[in-house]
């Protein structure tokens, strides 16, 4: 029997990228960076990086843009229970935009952890497009999870249900325009508010 399906993001939704990227800091400086803004999307508002060098800048840009970034991210609080539960009764499909190159690293990294996935699904994210909307039209999903209201662009359309995991970034994520602009059909502000939702 076919289980309906279920598109879930993973940064922030499954796993913990702003945390990897503090952690490759002190790995590479030997320091934890001072946390400036919690709040933030973007972990370079999250972080305050000033107390490095342009040279050290630069290596720190270079290594956390390549696979040393995705193979030892920490799931986010609940996620793993989340994704046991869900996967109970749906297919579970990480839909991640990432480097596709790098998908078989985030891939490994999720069943390391003990995640119970059908598979993962990377697209390259695009400036002038919404780089999910194509393969959310195509895959017919019950339920599409994620944390940026930009990926939801162009799907109001579709039997899909949208849902915001709504993490309140303060720069500029999820603003006020695109709260007016795109519409969800629910929104949450945990994992445990996702498995109530769907149960």
């Amino acid at each position: 029997m076919t289980k309906p399906i279920i598109l879930l993001d993973c940064d922030q939704c499954v796993l913990d990228y702003n945390k990897r990227v503090g952690d490759i800091f002190k790995e590479l400086f030997g320091y934890e960076p001072l946390v400036k803004n919690p709040k933030a999307y973007k972990a370079v508002n999250i972080y305050d990086f000033s107390t490095l060098t342009q040279k050290e800048n630069d290596f720190f840009k270079q290594y956390a843009s390549g696979p040393n970034m995705w193979d030892r991210m920490n799931p986010m609080p609940g996620a793993k229970e989340m994704v046991d539960q869900l996967s109970h009764d749906h297919d579970v499909i990480i839909f991640t935009g990432m480097n596709p190159d790098f998908k078989s690293i985030r891939e490994k990294n999720l069943r390391d952890l003990g995640m119970n996935i059908k598979e993962v699904v990377a697209v390259a994210n695009s400036r002038n497009f919404n780089a999910k909307e194509k393969y959310a039209r195509e895959v017919n999903a019950k339920f599409f999870i994620d944390d940026l209201l930009q990926y939801f662009v162009g799907l109001q359309d579709i039997s899909t249900e949208l849902v915001l995991l709504d993490h309140g970034y303060n720069d500029g994520a999820n603003n006020e325009e695109e709260r007016r602009n795109v519409l969800v059909n629910h929104t949450v502000t945990s994992l445990e508010q996702v498995v109530k939702l769907i149960y």
